[in-house]
């Protein structure tokens, strides 16, 4: 008997559409709730489940889901690829590991141990009080290059589209995370001002995930992957030469 074909053909807009209002409920209960915290002296751990910048809480599980959908989706283009002896099939299943690893790291912050070590290191300070910074900005620059060719043969959709995504995300990861370490460093941690600024670090970051989703979805629509077990797919010319 032959496996039947799996068709993975969904609407982006209303996939995305979900995700987008409880990040924006998420937001909004956030920023409220610091705002009576700070504003009437209420305890951080009565609101702490549903502050953005707080771990093991559900903005963090919220996080690490869309994180997950990413990779399940690059996955899914990736057995495409290699069902249609895609060339650039590895570029797809490697960044499905890049983001199965962004959302372990979302869960267990893996991230915040580096601080210790690069702070033995290199006494960071400033823009870089948050020593993680150095090596992630390093690993960032290093897959850049790598993925430069791949990236200027996607679609022109999906590469503008891919393009807004890391925009947000790493304005998030890096320039709002650098604002706040520098203002961490100067002023501390509890106060409404440092807050605000991780609300909108985290807020570019779930923006740019959920973007990367939409475009996800909106290349395996628009390039026709729907076949991804069964008999091996049929590509026109244009879609071997961006596989």
């Amino acid at each position: 008997m032959k496996n039947k074909n799996l068709n993975y053909k969904i609407d982006p807009k209303k996939f995305v559409s979900p995700l987008v209002v409880i990040s924006v409920v998420l937001i909004i209960v956030n920023t409220l709730l610091h705002i009576i915290q700070y504003q009437f002296g209420f305890s951080k751990t009565i609101f702490e489940e549903f502050f953005l910048d707080e771990e093991n809480n559900i903005p963090t599980y919220f996080a690490t889901f869309i994180l997950l959908i990413s990779s399940l989706l690059l996955m899914l283009i990736g057995m495409y690829h290699k069902k249609s002896n895609g060339k650039n099939r590895f570029y797809w299943n490697f960044l499905s590991i890049i983001f199965l690893v962004l959302s372990i790291d979302e869960m267990s912050a893996l991230h915040e141990r580096l601080i210790y070590y690069v702070r033995i290191l290199l006494n960071p300070s400033g823009f870089f009080y948050f020593g993680w910074l150095i090596p992630a900005l390093a690993m960032v620059i290093i897959l850049s290059i790598v993925y430069l060719k791949f990236f200027l043969q996607l679609p022109k959709k999906t590469k503008y589209s891919f393009l807004l995504a890391a925009i947000l995300y790493l304005m998030g990861v890096f320039v709002l995370e650098a604002i706040g370490g520098n203002f961490f460093e100067s002023f501390g941690g509890d106060n409404l001002s440092y807050a605000m600024i991780t609300t909108v670090e985290e807020t570019l970051e779930m923006a740019g995930v959920i973007v990367f989703i939409y475009a996800l979805l909106d290349y395996m629509r628009n390039e026709n992957i729907q076949y991804v077990f069964g008999e091996k797919p049929e590509l026109n010319t244009e879609e071997n030469k961006i596989a």
